[in-house]
């Protein structure tokens, strides 16, 4: 009876520290704030913090390329991304373990490579372990990734607007 006892307290605590664990992400890396406005509750999305050095090697891209390149590539990673998230969604749904990794596995690489670190956490978190997850577990952790995605999104567009263009030389 004591080892089951055992069992019983360890897998408590590993479900416990999956919950704080979740819930610290959900917090941290998408930094969202509550905001009362009228009485109605807001989502505020603050840009995500993004791997300077890996932004540096893009823009570095861009030296060569123009702003317009890295523009196609930050709006095609996005596009990338929110169908990949769609997919995902559907994954789930459908409980198919399999697709869950390819589709998070893609969204971790893509993310990586865009700088966005703490995004690709997240979705290296739902590869790993989406099938010891509950269906809270996961859905909350997929609704971290959609959020995340916007955080992304609204980094990489400061990044460009802080871009200016080379003067042009009027002949």
């Amino acid at each position: 009876m004591r080892d089951q006892d055992i069992t019983s307290s360890i897998d408590t605590i590993e479900t416990t520290a999956l919950h704080t664990n979740t819930a610290i992400l959900n917090t941290t890396t998408e930094e969202i704030a509550e905001e009362s406005i009228d009485n109605k509750k807001t989502l505020s999305i603050h840009p995500a913090k993004m791997d300077p050095e890996r932004l540096e090697d893009l823009m570095l891209l861009m030296e060569c390329d123009g702003k317009d390149f890295l523009e196609d590539l930050f709006s095609t990673y996005v596009t990338d991304s929110s169908q990949r998230i769609a997919n995902l969604k559907e994954a789930i749904r459908k409980q198919s373990q399999e697709d869950i990794s390819a589709y998070a596995h893609a969204l971790k690489g893509a993310s990586r490579n865009m700088g966005a670190t703490e995004f690709a956490s997240l979705c290296q978190q739902l590869e790993k372990e989406h099938a010891s997850m509950t269906k809270e577990e996961t859905d909350s952790l997929l609704q971290s990734i959609t959020l995340a995605l916007s955080s992304v999104e609204q980094a990489l567009q400061i990044e460009l607007d802080q871009i200016e263009e080379p003067a042009t030389i009027a002949g």
